[in-house]
């Protein structure tokens, strides 16, 4: 099933610095409580992502033994723009304002290493240590193929 990104005809507010999250009963999966907007580069850039209420994610998929050196909770902002890239690997860019005043907006399809590296810089962005965001960059070097690479077979045969 191929879900729609979210027309966007509103103003786009400024980034949260971390989204309002819920977790399940055993802290393994987060709900997304409300719409998270996350703005690539500058604050008005025009290249965003909103991240819609009730996205469940499992923020950074770290086995439990690594959890001793990187918590899979580190900066959830990440892991939330990240899974959602995974799923859905394209972001907003804006165009400009149409006839009515509404926003036009185009959307940029993102490549696996763009969304990885993505999820890199948004860590450093986040105050996580250069370090740990490099190993949790690789990490999803590493790893990150097997869930992308289902999604794409999924779109595929949704098609």
């Amino acid at each position: 099933m191929i879900l729609t990104i979210p027309k966007v005809n509103r103003p786009v507010e400024f980034t949260k610095a971390q989204p309002l999250l819920r977790p399940d009963a055993r802290g393994e999966k987060w709900t997304v409580e409300e719409d998270f907007i996350w703005y690539f580069g500058e604050k008005y850039s025009g290249r965003f992502i909103i991240v819609p209420k009730g996205f469940v994610t499992d923020l950074a998929s770290v086995p439990k033994p690594l959890r001793l050196i990187v918590s899979h909770t580190t900066a959830p902002a990440s892991s939330v723009v990240h899974d959602y890239n995974y799923r859905y690997p394209s972001i907003y860019n804006f165009v400009g304002r149409d006839g009515n005043g509404d926003a036009t907006h185009t959307l940029e399809s993102l490549t696996r290493k763009q969304i990885d590296q993505n999820y890199r810089d948004m860590l450093i962005v986040l105050d996580t240590p250069k370090w740990k965001a490099n190993t949790m960059y690789y990490g999803v070097r590493a790893g990150g193929w097997r869930p992308y690479n289902k999604y794409r077979k999924a779109d595929r045969l949704a098609a």
